[in-house]
């Protein structure tokens, strides 16, 4: 996936949260989706590598966390449509196939859903 022109120029800015507001979701909520997109871009490349694994260096905390972030249901999975969410979020452009195969990779009863275990 290559980056936009416009995506070049914002990361060589500092990551502003205000830039990422939208109705229903303030600054700190960016700032968390922000994080928890930065434990997954272990290259700091601004991309996530649908086929890499978590380290690990990954507290149990930290994936608790993030998993809240994506599991904004509060249903105990993180389904394509949280994965959709998040992306739309942070301004991502990331297809359906590629957001597929990230469930697959972590749906380890294959339900199509990634568990909080």
């Amino acid at each position: 996936m290559k980056k936009t022109t416009s995506q070049n120029n914002k990361s060589k800015q500092p990551f502003n949260p205000k830039d990422y507001e939208r109705p229903g979701i303030s600054s700190e909520e960016v700032l968390e989706i922000r994080e928890a997109f930065d434990l997954f871009d272990y290259e700091a490349t601004g991309f996530i590598d649908p086929k890499a694994r978590l380290s690990n260096k990954d507290s149990k905390d930290n994936l608790k966390r993030v998993f809240a972030l994506f599991d904004d249901e509060k249903s105990g999975f993180i389904s394509i449509k949280n994965l959709r969410r998040v992306v739309k979020e942070v301004g991502e452009n990331i297809d359906d196939s590629e957001l597929q195969e990230m469930i697959e990779r972590a749906d380890l009863d294959n339900d199509g859903l990634i568990s909080e275990e």
